[in-house]
């Protein structure tokens, strides 16, 4: 029993008839699949790392290293290096540093930590230690305590990680690629990272440290946020989606600050309430001065402009007066603006109380929605979005339909050479509707209404097709979105266009189907004008249910329209339908 693929099979097929070896292999095979899987299984618990065929390996376990004495293992973690490749047992193994960190960092965890003799030589002889990998495992370890509420150490470990802040990020000069394990070409950009995941980490709400770290934390930040960072300053993005700045925002050590700065706001709220976070204004401050030695970076604005709804809840009054700072309009910071502006749209719902605070930006947007690019990550577009938010300020009667006050209008009028985006403004409108539920304030289905008797009125059918989701707006009267679909279709059909995916939808018809059978007939039978030879695969218990409810009426323009529409799908070789068609004739002539 040499395949492992075997245990998958139902155990009851074979399980009764194994012995000996065979069901040994069995139970040590089924132990595996059942054992449950925990963080030890992943580096840095695990000093042994296997994919396929090929496995990654310590030259020492942890165990090992913890019984060498500290100036031993500290000699051995300086001059260890040299990678080793071999075979053993099939597979192709590898001993090499970043695993030996791994083990290195158990070892801290869990040896030398505990023993106060051991922490302080670690603690004093830091500058020993040549190789920041081990700096930086040295602060993941730091980072598991925490996150296991062990703050007993919290001010010396805050200590360490101003101490690794003092070495700066490689130098701009360098250009070669550089790694955290040399001893001679030193690289502190990871260690400087896993410095910002632990002010991370201690500032999640479910961690918490208490408020006596404040002050520490509040420095450390501030040498984070304001420190040079290559990749940033040389303009060096480092991930797959370069053209995103809020993804290079996020994984850049300078701007995740920033959005660390706002935690630390919010952590300060949890313990003083009343607090208006002073050290989060005054540094922001700082960064938007002109005297800065590094100026913010357009992924630095994308996590700023992310986040400036929660720096207005912090204090209103400075996030007002510091607007522009956040979304800059001159000419020579439109790369910024855009940056900015775009986060904030794709990251914040619409909020009634700021849109006079944000009306200026708006109305700059509009203007330069060319600058609007293509978001690489998420379907859903900035531009888009940002009709959406408008639509959103309609509703609230932020500003008329029409007119030069009309933000939304203006947004049709500079997208009419791309009305793609008309049609995913309405998609979106009636995505939003459909989930809103049955209720809805009576001055907001007026103005829902008013907005779809304007877009019908201009007759566009690649907008006008994705009424579907419209269709199921319960918030919306049925009778209403039925009359509307039946205009839809007319304007749709006319252009030989059909309304988006309506064969998939007819259950919503069906639901209508016993109080609003003249309305729900009718719209079935213009579905199925003109679909000769079109590739459309109609749901065939829902449209028997439309199409017999119709024939039965008494209401004689009703059983025209579903002979009508029994015709279309015959013509259409729905041949599927064809046995009630003959029911039918049959009754006819019955009668």
């Amino acid at each position: 029993m040499r395949d492992p693929y075997l245990i998958n099979l139902p155990k009851t097929l074979f399980e009764s008839i194994l012995f000996g070896k065979y069901e040994a292999r069995f139970r040590e095979l089924q132990d595996k699949i059942n054992k449950s899987i925990s963080d030890e299984d992943y580096p840095p618990y695990k000093t042994e790392v296997r994919t396929g065929g090929v496995s990654e390996r310590s030259p020492r376990s942890p165990a090992d290293l913890s019984n060498l004495t500290d100036k031993e293992l500290l000699d051995f973690i300086n001059e260890w290096e040299k990678d080793e490749e071999s075979y053993e047992n099939n597979s192709f193994v590898r001993i090499n540093i970043e695993i030996l960190a791994n083990a290195f960092q158990t070892v801290f965890k869990e040896s030398i930590i505990p023993n106060p003799k051991r922490l302080k030589f670690w603690i004093k002889n830091r500058e020993r230690i040549e190789r920041p990998i081990y700096v930086r495992v040295m602060i993941y370890a730091m980072q598991a305590l925490i996150k296991e509420k062990n703050f007993d150490q919290l001010n010396e470990w805050l200590t360490f990680c101003e101490w690794a802040l003092s070495h700066p990020d490689r130098e701009n000069d360098r250009d070669y690629k550089q790694g955290d394990e040399s001893r001679e070409n030193q690289n502190w950009t990871n260690a400087r990272r896993a410095v910002g995941d632990f002010i991370g980490v201690c500032l999640e709400k479910d961690v918490d440290v208490p408020i006596t770290a404040r002050e520490k934390l509040a420095k450390i930040l501030d040498m984070l946020c304001t420190q040079y960072d290559w990749n940033l300053d040389e303009n060096n993005p480092r991930g797959l989606y370069r053209t995103d700045p809020l993804t290079e925002g996020i994984n850049n050590t300078r701007s995740r600050a920033l959005e660390d700065l706002v935690k630390f706001g919010f952590w300060l709220h949890r313990h003083k309430p009343e607090c208006e976070v002073p050290e989060v204004t005054t540094l922001l401050a700082k960064r938007f001065s002109t005297k800065t030695d590094y100026p913010l970076t357009p992924p630095e604005y994308a996590i700023l402009g992310k986040n400036y709804l929660s720096i207005y809840n912090f204090n209103k009054k400075w996030a007002v007066a510091h607007k522009l700072d956040f979304f800059p309009q001159a000419q020579s910071k439109r790369q910024e603006w855009y940056a900015a502006f775009s986060s904030f749209i794709l990251c914040n719902g619409a909020v009634k109380q700021i849109f006079e605070i944000f009306k200026d930006d708006f109305n700059f947007a509009l203007q330069h929605l060319s600058d609007f690019k293509k978001h690489a990550i998420i379907a859903r577009q900035p531009i888009d979005v940002f009709g959406e938010r408008l639509f959103n300020n309609y509703l609230w009667k932020m500003f008329p339909l029409n007119g030069q006050e009309s933000l939304l209008e203006q947004f049709y009028q500079q997208t009419d050479e791309k009305r793609e985006h008309w049609a995913n403004l309405f998609n979106n409108i009636g995505h939003r509707l459909s989930s809103t539920g049955k209720d809805l304030d009576q001055s907001m289905k007026d103005r829902v209404k008013e907005f779809f008797k304007w877009r019908l009125e201009q007759e566009e059918s690649a907008e006008l097709r994705y009424f579907t989701y419209w269709l199921q707006a319960e918030c919306l009267e049925a009778k209403w979105r039925l009359k509307s679909y039946s205009k839809v279709i007319d304007v749709c059909k006319a252009e030989d266009c059909e309304v988006e995916n309506w064969e998939i939808y007819l259950k919503e018809l069906c639901q209508m189907l016993p109080k609003y059978t003249d309305e729900v007939v009718e719209c079935f039978f213009k579905l199925t004008n003109d679909i000769r030879n079109k590739n459309i695969y109609i749901q065939t218990e829902e449209a028997n249910t439309i199409l017999k409810s119709g024939l039965n009426s008494r209401d004689p323009a009703v059983s025209e329209n579903a002979k009508r529409a029994l015709n279309n799908l015959l013509r259409a070789d729905k041949l599927e339908f064809m046995n009630l068609a003959i029911s039918n004739d049959k009754q006819t002539l019955e009668a």
